[in-house]
């Protein structure tokens, strides 16, 4: 005998609704997932963010080290502008706004030994910091007792030297951050 007209029509609506709520179960459980790999590729991508702007920062202050290294290399030297490059108007051949891009360029490593990185050793790159120190000449500047907006060159000046002195704070090539920096120093 079969059941009645009621209870088929029940049976097939729960087996409608079956197939239903495990359809939306699976397009739920695809949407989860979908939301979970990019919260963890966020993530990593973030942690990479960090890292990168850490190495900066530590290139950074690596290549002021090695710019204050550079300094004081000009300002102990005896031999004044005949130990450098020059770099005058009336020198052999021009210097690039970017030493190290050029081979004639005295390249000059800074020894573990010339400055202390106590913050963290242990991030320091495999290859030195290094600099290059260029003479680029003697100007007249104002005598420390010429008031603020007089004319330079007049009365009151004096000769000063100026060197260039460009830092970085490794060479390429370790897949570390690299920075570099010049400054121009008066002696």
């Amino acid at each position: 005998m079969k059941p009645p007209l009621i209870r088929r029509r029940f049976a097939s609506a729960r087996r409608q609704r079956g197939g239903v709520v495990l359809y939306s179960t699976m397009v739920l459980l695809l949407i989860g997932l979908v939301i979970g790999a990019a919260v963890g590729r966020g993530a990593f991508v973030q942690t990479k963010v960090a890292s990168n702007f850490y190495d900066r920062q530590i290139a950074f202050q690596i290549a002021q080290a090695a710019l204050r290294v550079g300094e004081a290399q000009v300002q102990g030297s005896a031999d004044g502008p005949a130990g450098f490059r020059d770099c005058t108007a009336s020198a052999p051949k021009p210097c690039p706004p970017n030493p190290f891009t050029d081979d004639a360029s005295p390249i000059n490593n800074v020894s573990t030994e010339e400055f202390d990185f106590r913050p963290n050793p242990g991030a320091l790159p495999d290859h030195p910091p290094q600099y290059v120190v260029e003479y680029l000449g003697s100007f007249p500047v104002a005598a420390p007792d010429q008031p603020v907006g007089s004319n330079y060159g007049t009365g009151g000046s004096t000769q000063a030297d100026f060197y260039r002195i460009t830092a970085r704070s490794s060479a390429p090539g370790d897949g570390r951050a690299v920075v570099t920096l010049q400054s121009v120093y008066q002696r």
